[in-house]
């Protein structure tokens, strides 16, 4: 959805108890905000292009919650 950017993004993630998120197809949104999201155990990003590795390499690093990550099509390079 071209109409989600990250400033619109801002708001998802003061949602405080949001436990599943799925934005497949969100294709201006950057992974900025989303170690912001605490409760988080669950995310779907599958061609969230602005999205990169190194984004969720921190969101996985600052989400102790989190337990399942799918993101297809995202990673331009490999980090490790």
């Amino acid at each position: 959805n071209a109409l989600i950017t990250d400033q619109s993004f801002w708001f998802v993630t003061r949602l405080p108890n949001l436990k599943v998120l799925i934005m497949n197809n969100v294709r201006n949104v950057t992974g900025l905000h989303l170690r912001k999201m605490l409760s988080l155990e669950m995310l779907q990003c599958n061609s969230c292009y602005s999205i990169n590795d190194l984004e969720l390499l921190v969101l996985i690093d600052t989400s102790p919650k989190l337990d399942r990550l799918q993101a297809v099509g995202i990673a331009t390079r490999r980090l490790i």
